[in-house]
């Protein structure tokens, strides 16, 4: 055994595949030939240069490396789709807390008003039930015995003589606005106004000490008998609350006979 082949022995078992053979030296690279068994002659007179085309073409060592380089590929790959789960639920988590702030900060009307976009065949009854599932879950239902002056209230209403009305509204949202003949109130239902200016006539009542609707249409101006209201809430004294629950549709006009009444014909009445 030459010299050259002695000193190869003590590499022969590096395969190659750790670093580039380039980066090898000619006693480890005389190693490498030793550890595919290759037949290259004498090893003490091939160049560097000799060996690594020897090796690089060697069948074993490519074959070698193919899988070297399939471990690593699988290992990036189970790495990326480690840091791709980590990414998503980071960014699930930043997305959930980005909506919990949203929601927040909107309204009980405007998250109604957003919810009816995305949804198909709403109408007044959709909205009204809707409304009060969130006016539920915001705890804001309350007695009759607990009605003050300036409430802007949404409730349900039984007309004691309803033919006595052309047509009037089963679900006010209407301002309180002072007792008359100790069981009844008289109080401004914003659903004779047309929605479009609904919201700014109602976030103008906030924090007034007397609600003043001397300069609003007359038609609005109903006075209800406190037993015969029902399912009462109070809206939330916050101008975003005035403003997007009075812009919902949620009134239910009926004629004499209880029939469906056009609402638009009430927006359009001047009386």
């Amino acid at each position: 055994m030459s010299k050259a082949e002695r000193e190869a022995q003590i590499y022969s078992r590096l395969d190659g595949t750790t670093r580039p053979l380039e980066t090898y030296s000619v006693v480890e690279l005389r190693g490498i030939t030793l550890f595919y068994k290759m037949n290259i002659g004498n090893l003490g007179n091939k160049r560097k240069s000799d060996l690594i085309k020897a090796i690089s073409t060697n069948v074993k060592y490519k074959a070698k490396i193919r899988r070297v380089e399939q471990r690593q590929i699988a290992a990036e790959t189970l790495e990326e789709r480690r840091e791709k789960k980590k990414r998503e639920v980071i960014e699930a988590r930043e997305q959930r807390e980005m909506e919990r702030l949203l929601r927040s900060q909107q309204t009980i009307g405007d998250a109604i008003l957003e919810k009816g976009v995305r949804t198909s065949n709403t109408d007044p009854d959709w909205y009204a039930e809707e409304l009060r599932f969130e006016l539920n879950e915001s705890d804001t239902q309350i007695d009759a015995d607990d009605i003050r002056m300036g409430d802007f209230l949404f409730f349900g209403y039984d007309a004691r003589f309803p033919d006595r009305y052309t047509y009037y509204d089963r679900r006010p949202l209407a301002f309180m606005l002072k007792v008359v003949d100790d069981n009844k109130i008289l109080g401004y239902n914003i659903h004779y106004l047309n929605p479009s200016y609904r919201g700014g006539i109602s976030e103008s009542m906030l924090n007034k000490e007397v609600v003043d609707v001397s300069d609003l249409p007359k038609k609005g101006l109903h006075s209800y008998i406190i037993g015969n209201m029902n399912n009462i809430y109070r809206i939330p004294r916050n101008v975003g609350e005035y403003r997007d629950i009075a812009k919902l549709v949620t009134e239910n006009f009926v004629d004499a006979n209880g029939l469906k009444y056009d609402i638009n014909a009430v927006w359009d009445s001047v009386n």
